[in-house]
C-alpha cells in the first residue's frame, strides 16, 4: 500500500522556485525536470535579511552573466553534454526546467559550523514535497550528496524505492502523489567537490532523463 507524506503545517517554500515560461513544455518530449541544489548564503553577517527571490535572482544572473556562475555552467553540461556557448541554447534551457533549493534558511556562509541542521533538513523536506506535488516533474536532479542523504533518503520519504536493475545509475523511483512517480538521482555538487568532472557523472544523468522519458511516453500514450 503506498503511503503518503503527512505534512506539518509550515510547509511552503521561503525561498520561491524557479520556474521556466516553458516548464510544462518539458525539456524533451513533454519531459518535466526539476533541478534541487543545496543552500542559499548570505555575507556572514547576523543581520542579513533573506531575500525569498533569490533562487530567481541567481538564475536571472546567470543567464546575464554565466561566466560568473559554475554551478550552472556544470549543471548544463551534465544536461545536455555540451558547453552552451550561445545565450540562445542556455536561455531556451533554463526556461525549460524548475531550479529549487532545499534548505529554507539563508545560510551565513558554507564553514562547517554553519552547515544545515537537523530542523533544516525536515522543513526543507516538507517544502519540497509540496512543491513536488504541486508541479509534477518526472525527473529530478538532486546536486549534492549530503541534501540526497541528509534530506532525502529516509525510509518512508514518498514511497521511495531504489531501481536496482543497474545501481550504478544511482536511480530512484519516488511516488509524489496518487498516480504519479518521479524517477530521481544525484551527483555530486560540482563547487563542493574537488575535482568534480561533468562527463563523468553525464551518463548518470543521461540514464535518469532516458528512462523519466521513456515512463512519461508511455504514461501519456493513448490506449489503442
Amino acid at each position: 500500500m503506498t503511503r503518503f507524506v503527512e505534512l506539518p503545517e509550515r510547509d511552503a517554500s521561503f525561498f520561491h522556485p524557479w520556474i521556466g515560461d516553458a516548464y510544462q513544455r518539458g525539456i524533451r518530449d513533454g519531459l518535466r525536470l526539476l533541478i534541487l541544489g543545496e543552500s542559499h548564503y548570505g555575507d556572514d553577517r547576523d543581520d542579513e535579511v533573506p531575500d525569498s527571490q533569490s533562487t530567481n535572482i541567481v538564475v536571472r544572473g546567470h543567464l546575464a552573466e554565466p561566466s560568473k556562475f559554475r554551478l550552472f555552467r556544470a549543471l548544463e553540461q551534465l544536461i545536455t553534454g555540451a558547453r552552451l556557448q550561445d545565450s540562445s541554447a542556455r536561455e531556451a534551457l533554463w526556461q525549460r526546467v524548475i531550479f529549487y533549493n532545499f534548505v529554507q534558511r539563508l545560510l551565513r556562509s558554507r564553514r562547517p559550523e554553519h552547515r544545515p541542521t537537523h530542523d533544516d533538513w525536515n522543513v526543507g523536506r516538507a517544502a519540497f514535497v509540496r512543491l513536488l506535488r504541486e508541479h509534477r516533474p518526472e525527473a529530478v536532479l538532486v546536486v549534492g550528496t549530503t541534501t540526497w542523504n541528509e534530506g532525502l533518503s529516509q525510509a518512508g520519504f514518498v514511497d521511495s524505492r531504489p531501481l536496482n536493475d543497474d545501481p550504478t545509475t544511482g536511480l530512484y523511483e519516488w511516488q509524489v502523489a496518487p498516480g504519479h512517480s518521479t524517477l530521481a538521482t544525484w551527483v555530486p555538487h560540482p563547487t563542493g567537490s574537488f575535482g568534480f568532472s561533468a562527463a563523468k557523472w553525464r551518463p548518470r544523468v543521461s540514464v535518469l532523463l532516458d528512462r523519466a522519458a521513456s515512463a512519461t511516453h508511455q504514461r501519456r500514450a493513448p490506449l489503442a
